[in-house]
């Protein structure tokens, strides 16, 4: 009982627990995801140490009026597990009392001692706990948890070694627990420090926003001009009138795209959305799409959605196909076959675009619409994909890539189905 007759605590201390004491010291947590492998540890080599079938950890809630057995290390099983049983802490005056005045709370006979009466038939009974080590948690001076040594069978007699290397197991989980806050703490600052670097990217990328966007539209201007004074002149050779009519294509989506650069800038809108009948939109722009691709590439274009429609803005959703095959181009140096579909499933309407290249790795997979990250060094800006997958988040849908080296990539879109701007 915890008012037994009080034990000579100057007894020499084993070498097996000052061994125990150094195994626990040096467990590192080192990052917060390895905490629950440590307490793991520290929790078989306790129930080891003092012979005990369980050993556990429970933990308040923010207000204290919660105690909950977070963790629990069997040792019959060799394992631990997250019993998630809770405590109201006004239900237990007396045992809160006394755990946070003494550096263990020692109870040789669990099965009579008036402060684990209110457990008895709960919690002590049913597990067969015939005596317990409970030694407090403080964290800044404040309690914070209970490491629970918990024996199963007759009640035991707990001897001033063993009282003390309890709460040495205690004191170790402090420094555990925060050991792991100060790496989380750390993780976090990197990933601040990462996203700060980022923003400051970008603010400079939307300084040179606007001029670039007026130069760019001072440059068109004469490409359209002369676009279409061909177009007038060559009105009876229909081969050339084809590749003029490209040019004006071209041509007049830069103008586009720089008069929606221009409304950013300034604080605009970047896009206004539209019903677009999906195939249509595509059969409209092969044209386009084959100059993007260029001479080495054969463009397929497979358009069988069933005249499906999307809500998105038509400039920005071209972009988004153009970036993708220039990127699918780029990925077959050598020229080769880049496939343009669409289909009605379940999920909705899918765009894909394959390509035969060289594919990618996992971790390229991971990285690829990250603004800046580019695989093509000198000549890419790592901005086309992540614009990609903005146009696309920006109309609730959804990016997939599906690739391995050496196997080509196909980056698949899923689209919501909207109603046709003919069917209203």
């Amino acid at each position: 009982m915890a008012s037994a007759a009080p034990r000579v605590m100057f007894e020499p201390v084993s070498s097996s627990f000052l061994e125990a004491r150094l195994q626990l010291a040096r467990l590192e947590v080192g990052d917060e995801d390895r905490l629950e492998r440590i307490i793991e540890r520290a929790f078989r080599l306790s129930a080891e140490q003092l012979d005990l079938e369980r050993v556990g950890i429970w933990l308040f809630n923010e207000s204290r009026t919660t105690l909950t057995q977070c963790l629990l290390y069997e040792r019959s099983k060799q394992s631990i597990t997250r019993p998630r049983i809770h405590l109201d802490t006004e239900g237990l005056p007396a045992y809160f009392a006394a755990i946070e005045e003494q550096r263990t709370l020692v109870i040789d006979d669990a099965t009579r001692d008036p402060l684990m009466a209110p457990l008895r038939a709960s919690y002590i009974e049913p597990f067969g706990i015939g005596s317990l080590l409970d030694a407090p948690i403080f964290r800044q001076g404040k309690l914070f948890g209970v490491v629970c040594h918990e024996h199963v069978g007759p009640p035991r007699r707990w001897q001033p070694r063993e009282i003390d290397f309890a709460a040495s197991v205690a004191d170790m989980m402090a420094l555990y627990f925060e050991e792991a806050e100060a790496a989380h703490a750390q993780k976090r600052l990197l990933i601040q420090e990462k996203e700060l670097l980022q923003a400051e990217r970008l603010a400079s990328v939307g300084v040179l926003a606007r001029h670039v966007a007026h130069d760019l539209n001072n440059a068109v201007a004469p490409i359209l001009m002369c676009a279409a004074q061909l177009r007038t002149a060559l009105a009876n050779d229909a081969r050339l009138l084809e590749r003029v009519q490209i040019i004006l294509d071209a041509a007049e989506h830069g103008v586009s795209l720089a008069r929606r650069l221009l409304m950013a800038a300034s604080g605009g809108p970047l896009a206004t959305r539209e019903s677009i009948e999906m195939d249509a939109l595509l059969r409209d722009s092969t044209s386009l799409l084959e100059a993007f691709a260029g001479d080495e590439v054969e463009l397929v274009v497979d358009a069988a959605s069933d005249r499906a429609c999307v809500d998105a803005d038509p400039v920005e959703l071209i972009r988004a196909i153009i970036n993708l095959v220039t990127n699918a181009r780029d990925a077959m140096p050598e020229g080769g076959r880049i496939t343009v579909r669409t289909r009605l499933d379940l999920a909705g309407l899918r765009l894909e675009v394959s390509d035969a290249g060289h594919g990618m790795t996992a971790e390229e997979q991971g990285r690829l619409f990250q603004p800046f990250y580019t695989t093509k060094p000198g000549r890419g800006t790592g901005l086309g994909l992540a614009g990609v997958r903005n146009t696309i988040e920006a109309v609730r849908g959804k990016v997939e890539v599906t690739s391995a080296p050496g196997e080509g990539t196909t980056i698949a879109i899923t689209f919501p189905v909207s109603r046709c701007a003919d069917d209203m």
